[in-house]
């Protein structure tokens, strides 16, 4: 069977899955003073208390990327009557919030947890990160690395306020001792510090401290990978160079989900067709959507796809000579439910016969044949069974 298939959107849902919630009180500035690593596995806003409100932000993020069929108005509509329901209000927060000193916020504004503008700021970076980070763990292979040895950063949505990234290209190239390219094209190698630097918050205040896209709080930037022709026309490598991974790099490397099938973009007429190809039998034809679970639900633990070993183990037992199986012991057959008749005792001629025994034997009447089973077989005619009784008293006679 062909190896699974793993997408960007595939690999993006995995790394949502596996986060978890940190309800916190502190603010954008000093989330940032948290370890990266933490950040990273962690589901959070800046004063966000309410671990419950928090777990479904992280629903609605993997029903996004799973593209269950629920859109990010609807999706909003949803959190921002389960914060209105768990008793929030602008001015004083969650109930308990007021012992945690947390300045009261101005209602619709971004400050506002309940507010439109920031469920949907919530929505669209957390969306954003996890596509980003999917995208630099799957760059980072050494397929990838050789194939593609760059990034380009790009525009990939408007924006209300867009932010010069040229300037800020070359601010971080400054702050990461790098040298721009002659052309100005914003391009550089996918191990390049160039990364880190445009997504620090330590130059840009509004940067969310990774080292993939977004990079900042509705940037609208993302990457698309540069060729390797491309990159060595721009002397960014030489032919026979090879890009060696950070400490750091190779553990994010290594972070790559596992492949899954998807069927992303396919009509389910294909899909079925493609199904039936791969397991050479009709096959129905698949859901209309993906249906996410919650986290801790229960889900049947995915099959475990044939490895090298495996098929050379399967190619060995089919080349091993079978041994033929002993042939099975036939079966006696069974009693007859009739008992068969005793046969009528023989005349058995005397030791020495005389001519009055010949006469007396030929005088005597022959016995009915023995009756059989059905179905009976036929009897000897008589004349033959005299025949030859007739031949043994006769030589009894005749012998000396």
């Amino acid at each position: 069977m062909p190896a699974p298939i793993t997408t960007p959107r595939n690999s993006a849902l995995a790394i949502a899955k596996a986060r978890h919630v940190l309800p916190t009180w502190l603010s954008h500035r000093q989330l940032l003073d948290l370890e990266a690593g933490l950040r990273a596995r962690s589901v959070f806003s800046a004063r966000t208390t309410h671990a419950r409100y928090l777990h479904a932000i992280a629903v609605a993020v993997q029903r996004l990327l799973s593209r269950e069929g629920a859109d990010a108005g609807s999706l909003r509509e949803e959190l921002k009557a389960l914060i209105q329901k768990a008793g929030y209000t602008p001015e004083a927060g969650f109930p308990g919030d007021e012992a945690l000193d947390i300045p009261p916020a101005v209602p619709n504004s971004i400050t506002d947890l309940s507010s439109q503008a920031r469920i949907d700021l919530i929505l669209r970076t957390q969306v954003a990160l996890m596509t980003g980070k999917a995208q630099q763990q799957r760059g980072l292979t050494p397929a990838a690395l050789e194939l593609f040895p760059a990034y380009e950063l790009v525009r990939i949505s408007k924006v209300d306020a867009p932010r010069d990234w040229p300037k800020r290209w070359s601010t971080a190239a400054e702050n990461a001792g790098l040298t721009l390219l002659p052309d100005g094209e914003l391009i550089a190698l996918k191990t390049s510090p160039m990364w880190q630097a445009l997504g620090s918050s330590s130059i840009f205040e509004d940067c969310l401290d990774v080292s993939h896209p977004p990079f900042a709080f509705n940037s609208g930037m993302g990457w698309r990978v540069v060729s390797r022709a491309r990159c060595l026309r721009l002397g960014l490598i030489t032919e026979h160079s090879v890009q060696q991974l950070t400490p750091s790099q190779t553990k994010e490397a290594a972070k790559l989900p596992a492949a899954t099938a998807s069927s992303d973009g396919l009509t389910p007429d294909l899909v079925r067709e493609l199904l039936r190809t791969m397991q050479g039998s009709a096959v129905p034809a698949p859901p209309a959507q993906i249906v996410l679970k919650a986290p801790g639900t229960a889900t049947p633990a995915p099959r475990r796809a044939p490895s090298a070993e495996d098929d050379l183990a399967h190619a060995l037992e089919r080349s091993a000579p079978r041994e033929q199986p002993a042939p099975a012991p036939r079966e006696q057959p069974a009693p007859r439910s009739t008992p068969r008749e005793p046969a009528p005792p023989r005349s058995t001629p005397p030791a020495k016969a005389t001519l009055a025994d010949l006469i007396e034997l030929m005088r005597k009447p022959q016995a009915a044949a023995p009756s059989f089973a059905p179905p009976p077989p036929p009897p000897p005619p008589a004349g033959k069974r005299f025949t030859a009784r007739f031949n043994a008293v006769l030589e009894q006679l005749l012998r000396p």
